[in-house]
């Protein structure tokens, strides 16, 4: 599979470029003294400018958008579900118990769940259809599942299996298998395009993201998450990708700044990030687990982001625990959330901007004092403490 190596649009600790150092030497090589010492100080103004400023509010109009982590911390006002909510129980029988949920996947049609090494679709009011593929060694048959993806427009779905994906219809019938190179982590399928986030278990991953197009040709997107891995643990992280319309919203785990994929040129381009400002997560802190364990609570990182036409959902883990806070896209207001609302935090979104979230239904019976939707309310007092969660959608 032959690699190419694309362009990252993004934000880093230094600021955008925005003078080419060999345009600069040919200006001043054409000047003469006078207009090279007016260009110097003028140079140099801008530079005291730009150092002097190096927080959020010190970026052209042209870069990012930078949310500051003190004034998100520092929101007073609880933020309101005001989305119309729509609770599907899925349907509870032996041939699907559904434990933890770790992916739901919205279509027009059906509901996917990944859920550990199973993968299993429901019609869109909850009843069952079928678990799509199966564990094993067979042929058609996968080891674990890292991430599962859907591609609506083709009817197929997506099993990712550290080095093989494996490609089934909507009916569950087996299509093919597609080899990677090296282990991935996450999978999304955009206009016939496979995006995999890599598994950078030796810190060392020279990609941040592998964009593997129809002919099966690679392009390498570089990563600057970087670190000498001791031990090979990994943290666990919410998710990386989102689908929103035609974007494809990407997160890094321990990087601040949330991109968007563009499928024609396969590249990213910057979102908007976070300054966490003193207390940036240091990346050294991942090359073993104890000095992760005994320093990381002093400091904060971006765990996920959930957006939607109005708002971005964001959970942050901050000095030892995490929190969630509510972003207008529009004003750039923030909101705080009242913890009670936690039971209803969107995880994702389908391409129509629907967010999606999960309530175990014994989550739900220890909690049933703190509800106060009566529709939600009462579906719960008709449910058992194993039956399968409740899925929730966000309009």
């Amino acid at each position: 599979m032959k690699t190419d190596y694309g362009k990252i649009h993004r934000h880093s600790n230094q600021g955008l470029s925005s003078i080419p150092g060999k345009k600069v030497k040919e200006k001043i090589l054409n000047m003469d003294f006078c207009s090279f010492r007016h260009f110097l100080i003028a140079y140099c103004i801008f530079f005291l400018c730009v150092w002097g400023f190096i927080s959020c509010t010190s970026h052209l109009k042209s870069d990012p958008h930078c949310y500051d982590i003190n004034t998100l911390r520092s929101s007073k006002e609880n933020f309101l579900f005001k989305e119309q909510l729509t609770y599907i129980p899925l349907e509870t029988n032996p041939d699907c118990l559904i434990g933890g949920v770790h992916k739901v996947i919205l279509t027009s049609d059906f509901i996917f769940i990944q859920s550990g090494d199973l993968f299993y679709q429901f019609e869109t009011n909850g009843k069952y259809i079928r678990k799509i593929g199966a564990k094993g060694r067979g042929p058609a048959e996968y080891g674990i599942i890292t991430d599962v993806a859907v591609d609506e427009a083709l009817g197929q779905v997506y099993i990712c299996d550290l080095k093989k994906i494996y490609i089934y219809d909507f009916s569950g019938r087996y299509i093919g298998t597609k080899d990677l190179d090296g282990f991935s982590k996450r999978l999304e399928v955009i206009n016939n395009i496979y995006v995999v986030y890599p598994l950078n278990y030796t810190g060392n991953e020279p990609c941040m993201l592998k964009i593997i197009d129809e002919n099966d040709s690679s392009t390498c997107l570089k990563n600057n998450v970087l670190y000498n891995s001791q031990d090979f643990f990994q943290v666990y992280d919410i998710k990386n990708f989102q689908r929103l319309g035609k974007e494809l919203i990407f997160h890094q785990q321990f990087n601040d700044t949330v991109y968007s994929f563009d499928p024609r040129d396969k590249s990213l381009s910057a979102r908007y990030y976070f300054d966490f400002a003193d207390a940036k997560f240091p990346i050294d802190l991942l090359e073993n687990i104890d000095k992760y364990q005994d320093k990381s609570s002093g400091y904060g990182y971006l765990e996920d982001v959930c957006e939607n036409g109005s708002y971005v959902f964001v959970t942050i883990f901050y000095k030892g625990g995490s929190e969630k806070y509510v972003i207008n896209r529009k004003t750039g207001r923030s909101y705080a959330i009242n913890k009670n609302q936690y039971l209803i935090w969107p995880r994702w979104s389908d391409d129509n901007g629907t967010m999606v979230t999960f309530l175990q239904v014994s989550n739900l019976k220890k909690h049933k004092d703190e509800i106060t939707d009566t529709r939600l309310k009462n579906l719960v007092s008709g449910l058992k403490d194993e039956d399968n969660p409740v899925i929730v959608l966000m309009k």
